[in-house]
């Protein structure tokens, strides 16, 4: 593929990060988020349609994710098993009293795979899919079980999670720590 065309694709799949969330945007607030013409943006939007990453809604002309990435999503979703898991996810919530989730580790962050739904009373929002490694239970469970070097800390995100978010790698290093001392994050 040619320089211009791997851009291109650089681009679309820099267009999708923006769903994210899973709002509905319009073209020139991706333009803007993603620094784009607005031309060159409604071109990758056309693209994303065409192939059912993203979807139009006609009325209100913004776009949203789109069947080929429900598509994908269950074939991530039956390929990592996870079907499996969702009875002992719902057991060791009712046990526990808390939220029980299983997730991997995608660079800098914990990317959520399931979860109990025992108190989800807002489980059709999408908040959460993405955590910090460093700012959260799921997060430092997948660090404090992993050969993670001094260096892949210091490259995590310490501006991301809240107020209460460990700040920096040395934190970081003694949590880890704790968390595999009492054997939970």
């Amino acid at each position: 593929m040619e320089a211009s065309g791997v851009q291109t694709v650089a681009r679309a799949l820099s267009v999708l990060e923006c769903f994210r969330g899973g709002d509905e945007r319009g073209v020139s607030e991706i333009a803007r988020q993603q620094g784009l013409a607005v031309s060159t943006t409604h071109r990758l939007l056309k693209a994303l349609v065409d192939a059912g990453f993203l979807e139009k809604n006609e009325e209100s002309s913004r776009y949203r994710m789109g069947g080929a990435l429900a598509e994908y999503g269950q074939i991530a979703y039956r390929q990592h098993r996870i079907y499996l898991a969702e009875p002992c996810l719902e057991q060791l919530a009712g046990t526990t009293g808390a939220n029980a989730s299983v997730a991997i580790r995608h660079s800098i962050h914990a990317v959520l795979l399931g979860t109990s739904r025992w108190r989800d009373s807002d489980g059709h929002r999408l908040q959460g899919v993405r955590l910090p490694l460093h700012a959260s239970a799921l997060g430092k469970a997948l660090l404090a079980w992993s050969d993670t070097t001094d260096e892949e800390l210091r490259a995590l995100p310490y501006d991301e999670g809240t107020p209460r978010s460990v700040s920096g790698p040395e934190e970081l290093r003694r949590e880890l720590t704790r968390t595999r001392e009492r054997g939970y994050a």
